[in-house]
């Protein structure tokens, strides 16, 4: 990961969706404030123990790289929850 994209986002509203079943991931998206615009996030994380933590979550700290393609949607990568 290169450092100057790595960002810290505070998320209050997500919904958590999941890609498969079984053994599948789960992701979050939601809609944050970034350049002064209100823009729609995935994010996607770096261990399964952050996901399974989604559930019991009401708010949540993250921190992972921020890819930003120029598309409406961002993504973040790598995104760990940190403790709040």
């Amino acid at each position: 990961m290169e450092e100057e994209n790595i960002i810290i986002l505070k998320i209050s509203d997500f919904e958590i969706f999941s890609n498969g079943v079984d053994g599948g991931h789960k992701y979050i998206v939601a809609q944050v404030e970034f350049n002064n615009e209100i823009r729609r996030i995935s994010i996607i994380f770096q261990n399964k123990s952050d996901e399974s933590r989604l559930n019991i979550l009401n708010s949540l700290t993250v921190k992972g790289e921020l890819i930003n393609d120029g598309n409406e949607d961002l993504l973040m990568t790598q995104a760990i929850i940190l403790d709040n």
